[in-house]
């Protein structure tokens, strides 16, 4: 075998042998691909343009973009650091076989390299294979004709590449950095250890000390929401990174250690973490078509009482380990209608009132879906919130319904109306 063919295949190799950890990191970056590029595709879409609020219709995707960005960012990083964590060990041997570190550097290239391949590619081919669909809902919602015909967006294209082949090149910086500060010593054994307790950053503080100062001078002075919204994002994380410090009354010890297992798990996997690993695991060990409703493996997360209360707060990790990734997507998408339907009942009441009812119980439902699945699936921290409609619980469903009966009292009403 030729030497220049040595390391290329090893990388292709590495992924395969570490496919459980490198599938879900790609498809997951190749869903947020596909979802830059259609906002890129909307936000250029010469119909748009003409329909009444163009402005603000651009301004708003111009905004997700940013949005879809910086969750692009953090995804990327975060699944990269856990993907890398579990590989220490592999990457310590082969240290200790003979592969000096700048080997091991360039299998990281290739191997980042091949990554990024698949996640430009199957990302755009994603996002140019739905972006017509997402087109058609938008129209539909603004009661504009239908249009036929294909079209691909060559800026959004360029846009997307650029973006996630910069994001990728910081995860091979990263793991670049972790490689040349390690030890093959400490690699063989990364995996059993912890993080230490961040220490406390004066400049950290006085930065979110400014900002909360300057977030309470914007609220009287901020006119746009759009504006307010670019600010939003990086003042809620100096705030965390504010509350997070010691000797502060901001948020209890309850609520800090939420965080701080969210940013350090492997420190608190046995306590305040314990849950939400589990959680990942029972999602995970589902795959495509999950073990079975009310299985009997003795494998599962489930029947072996790692999951505490799992029918409450937690009851997604249940469905994405029964039924696995189909039953997961299924249930996303059922709550993602019912948000939208209200927001179509919103936009069609006939008085403000209705307005504000459809779209708030809307809202909500997305919102506490979010919320809920993001904690289950590890992205957010533990905040306690139901997933609508499924968890277990009388007075979160009684609620919920009645919401829906006010929203479908706001369409009964709209109907009158015309009539």
């Amino acid at each position: 075998m030729r030497k220049s063919g040595f390391f290329p295949r090893l990388a292709l190799v590495n992924l395969m042998r570490n496919g459980r950890y490198y599938g879900p990191y790609l498809l997951s970056c190749v869903g947020v691909a596909a979802m830059y590029y259609i906002l890129r595709f909307l936000a250029g879409h010469e119909t748009l343009k003409t329909v009444r609020g163009a402005m603000y219709l651009q301004s708003l995707s111009d905004l997700g973009c940013v949005i879809v960005a910086l969750f692009a960012a953090v995804i990327l990083l975060y699944a990269n650091s856990f993907v890398m964590k579990r590989r220490q060990k592999e990457l310590g041997l082969y240290n200790i076989l003979g592969l000096e570190k700048r080997h091991i550097a360039l299998v990281m290239c290739w191997e980042t390299a091949l990554c990024t391949s698949a996640v430009i590619a199957g990302g755009i081919l994603a996002g140019i294979l739905l972006s017509k669909l997402m087109l058609l809902v938008v129209l539909k919602m603004s009661h504009l004709p239908v249009l036929f015909g294909f079209s691909v967006s060559l800026p959004g294209i360029c846009q997307t590449a650029v973006l996630f082949a910069v994001l990728m090149v910081l995860t091979l910086l990263q793991n670049l950095f972790r490689l040349y500060r390690s030890r093959p010593v400490e690699l063989l054994h990364s995996e059993h250890a912890g993080e230490r307790e961040p220490r406390t950053k004066w400049l950290l503080v006085l930065i979110g000390l400014a900002a909360l100062l300057g977030g309470y001078g914007l609220s009287f002075t901020m006119k746009s929401s759009i504006v307010a919204m670019a600010f939003f994002f990086p003042a809620v994380a100096l705030v965390i990174s504010l509350a997070l410090q010691p000797d502060n009354e901001l948020l209890t010890d309850n609520q800090k250690n939420r965080i701080l297992a969210f940013v350090n798990p492997e420190e608190y996997e046995s306590t305040f973490a314990y849950q939400q690993l589990n959680s990942v695991t029972a999602i995970a060990s589902g795959q495509l078509d999950g073990k079975g409703y009310k299985n009997n493996e003795i494998t599962s997360v489930k029947n072996g009482n790692f999951l505490s209360e799992a029918q409450t707060d937690f009851i997604f990790s249940v469905i994405g380990e029964e039924f696995g990734f189909k039953g997961s997507v299924t249930v996303i998408v059922l709550l993602f209608s019912i948000s939208l339907e209200c927001i179509s009942v919103a936009r069609k009441a006939k008085d403000v009132a209705g307005t504000i009812i459809a779209a708030g119980v809307g809202g909500l439902i997305a919102f506490q879906g979010f919320f809920n699945i993001g904690v289950a699936t590890f992205i957010l921290p533990t905040t306690g919130l139901t997933l609508p409609f499924v968890s277990y619980g009388l007075t979160s469903l009684i609620s919920l319904f009645m919401g829906m009966g006010f929203v479908l009292n706001v369409r009964l009403q709209a109907k009158r109306a015309k009539q």
